[in-house]
C-alpha cells in the first residue's frame, strides 16, 4: 500500500508539473501575440515610446538582402515611413518557449519567392520583447528529374582548376561532388547536364561533339563561376 501512495504520489505530482508547464508556454505565446498586436497598434499611431518598449536593446534585424538594421534605425525607419501595413500576427503552433526564451520560425510566401522568417524573444522584468529578426530568402523551387545509371557515371571523375580537385561520385540515383575545404555536396539534375545543390550552386557539364565530358562549369549563387577540366 505505501508503495502504491508513493507511486501515486509521483504520478500526481508530475501531472501537475506538465499543466503547470503547459499554461506557462500558454501564457508566454499569448503574450507574444498581444506584443505583435501591441507592435501593430504603436506603428500605426507612431507611437515612438510604445515601439521602443517592444524591442530589446541588442535588437537587430537582419534583411533578406544581406543588410543589417541595429534597434535604433529599425525603430527610425518605422517611424519615419508615410505608408503604414499591419504586420502578420504569427500562428502560436509556430513559438516555441524555452523558459524566459522563445523563438518563432515560419515560412512567408510572396510573390517575388518564400522566406524563412525567425524572431528570438527575450523576457525581461515581466515583458517580453524582440531581440533578433531574420528573414532568409529560400532557393528557388526546381523540378529535377531522375537520370539513368549509365548517364550520371559519365559525369564522374576528377577535374581541376588552379591546382584544385574536384571529385565527381555517383551514389545511389544521383551524383555528389567533394572539393578541399567544401563540404561534400549532393547534386539534383534539372536537365541532362544541369545540376544544383542544395545551396543554389549550379553544376554544368559540357560534352565535346563525341560525346564525352570535358569540363564542368559551377556557378555559385552569387554568381561567381569557375570552369574546370576534366582530368580522370
Amino acid at each position: 500500500m505505501r508503495l502504491l501512495l508513493s507511486v501515486f504520489a509521483f504520478v500526481f505530482a508530475s501531472h501537475l508539473s506538465f499543466s503547470q508547464d503547459n499554461a506557462t508556454t500558454k501564457k508566454a505565446k499569448d503574450d507574444i501575440l498581444k506584443l505583435h498586436n501591441d507592435w501593430n497598434e504603436a506603428r500605426v499611431k507612431k507611437d515612438i515610446n510604445a515601439i521602443e518598449q517592444i524591442f530589446a536593446k541588442e535588437y537587430v534585424f537582419i534583411h533578406g538582402n544581406g543588410f543589417m538594421d541595429d534597434r535604433a534605425t529599425a525603430i527610425g525607419d518605422q517611424i519615419n515611413t508615410d505608408s503604414i501595413q499591419a504586420l502578420s500576427i504569427p500562428d502560436v503552433d509556430d513559438i516555441t518557449v524555452y523558459n524566459d526564451v522563445a523563438v518563432l520560425k515560419r515560412l512567408i510566401k510572396n510573390p517575388g519567392g518564400t522566406n524563412f522568417n525567425t524572431i528570438v524573444y527575450v523576457k525581461r522584468s515581466g515583458r517580453w520583447q524582440i531581440a533578433l529578426h531574420q528573414t532568409t530568402p529560400l532557393q528557388s523551387e526546381r523540378s529535377y528529374k531522375k537520370l539513368a545509371p549509365n548517364e550520371l557515371q559519365k559525369y564522374t571523375g576528377k577535374y581541376t582548376m588552379n591546382g584544385q580537385t574536384a571529385l565527381v561520385t555517383k551514389e545511389n540515383d544521383t551524383l555528389t561532388v567533394k572539393i578541399i575545404r567544401i563540404p561534400k555536396r549532393i547534386l539534383l539534375p534539372t536537365t541532362d547536364n544541369l545540376f544544383y545543390d542544395k545551396v543554389g550552386t549550379e553544376y554544368k557539364f559540357v560534352k565535346n561533339v563525341t560525346g564525352v565530358v570535358t569540363q564542368l562549369f559551377i556557378k555559385e549563387d552569387s554568381g561567381q563561376e569557375g570552369q574546370w577540366k576534366k582530368i580522370q
